[in-house]
C-alpha cells in the first residue's frame, strides 16, 4: 500500500508515535509534577539522547561533518530546541491537563516544517501540507472542545 509517500509502515509508525506521545505525556504528568524542573529536563534530554543514539546506530549513520555549520546546528538543537522545548513541555505539564499538552505537541512537526521552509528554503509536498491542515484543524477542535 503506497499512496503519495504514505506506506503501511509510515502509517503504522505515525499511529505508534501518537500513542507513545499520549502515554508519555500522561506518565510524565504523574511522575514529574513535584520534581525540580531542571532535573526533569536533564532526564528528558538524557532519554532522548539514548533513543537518538540508538537510531543512529540502527540506521548506520556515523558521519558528522566537522564544520562550523554542523556545530552551530548542534548548539541550536541542544539549547533552543531541546532545552527550550523540554522546559516548555515540563512547565505546561505543571500548569494544564496532560491531554492539552499532548494535543499541543502534535503541532511540533508542522511548525518545524514551516520553520525549515522559511529558514532553509526546504520544499513541502502536497501530502505534507494536507497533513498540516488536518493536524491544525484537529488541535483546534480539541482545544475548543476542552474550553466548554
Amino acid at each position: 500500500m503506497s499512496h503519495g509517500g504514505i506506506t503501511l509502515l509510515t502509517f503504522t509508525l505515525a499511529c505508534v508515535a501518537i500513542l507513545a506521545l499520549s502515554l508519555g505525556v500522561t506518565y510524565q504528568k504523574m511522575s514529574i509534577s513535584s520534581s525540580d524542573i531542571f532535573s526533569s529536563m536533564a532526564i528528558q534530554n538524557l532519554a532522548a539522547s539514548v533513543v537518538s543514539i540508538g537510531f543512529m546506530l540502527l540506521l548506520g549513520e556515523t558521519l558528522f561533518a566537522v564544520q562550523l555549520e554542523s556545530f552551530l546546528l548542534v548548539i541550536w538543537g541542544v539549547l533552543v530546541l531541546s532545552g527550550g522545548g523540554v522546559f516548555l513541555m515540563v512547565w505546561l505539564l505543571r500548569k494544564v491537563r496532560a491531554s492539552q499538552v499532548s494535543t499541543m505537541l502534535l503541532l511540533a512537526p508542522p511548525l518545524a516544517a514551516v520553520e525549515s521552509y522559511f529558514l532553509f528554503s526546504e520544499s513541502m509536498t502536497m501530502i505534507q501540507i494536507i497533513g498540516f491542515v488536518i493536524t491544525i484543524v484537529g488541535v483546534y477542535f480539541s482545544r475548543t472542545g476542552t474550553s466548554r
